[in-house]
């Protein structure tokens, strides 16, 4: 695996390691960090507490969140290593639109994640998708919820908190 990912220890749990999935230090030049469009990005990293990805994960819950895991296409082989490394559990927090492809789902619980959280910005298409600035996306995720679920992995719906 090449560039590995930056780790930040969740202040409130010794046994919770967040990791940033991408964004700015890893993105290839011209790639959108996230296949969302939304104003006020709300999962942006926190650098200021970063500690090698290699950090002991043994016993831990891992979290990889920060603008859209989905996007990295190392993640299921990601996954892999954490889990042989000891992971007790592996979340992902997503937008859940490319979770729409059944191969996708697939590799990711065959990688061993234990949770996928989608992220939905309304109740409906027209308020989400106003939101995301990207008609469409509330499908995608509504599929991907679907789709996730077919596969066999654990999906827990999350509603942010926006403000107005």
């Amino acid at each position: 695996m090449n560039n590995p990912l930056p780790a930040v220890a969740h202040p409130s749990s010794p046994r919770l390691l967040r990791l940033p999935a991408s964004g700015p230090p890893r993105a290839p030049a011209g790639l959108r960090p996230c296949n969302n469009g939304c104003r006020n990005c709300s999962t942006e990293p926190d650098h200021l507490r970063s500690a090698p990805f290699n950090d002991p994960v043994r016993g831990r819950r891992i979290v990889i969140a920060d603008y859209e895991p989905l996007l990295d296409r190392e993640l299921p082989e990601r996954v892999r290593d954490l889990k042989a490394r000891g992971a007790n559990e592996v979340v992902i927090i997503t937008n859940g639109r490319l979770l729409c492809y059944p191969p996708l789902c697939s590799q990711l619980a065959d990688a061993g994640v234990h949770e996928v959280v989608v992220k939905l910005f309304g109740l409906d298409a027209r308020e989400h998708d106003a939101h995301t600035r990207d008609a469409g996306s509330f499908a995608q995720a509504a599929a991907g919820v679907r789709k996730a679920r077919e596969a066999g992995l654990s999906v827990r719906v999350s509603f942010p908190l926006l403000s107005a």
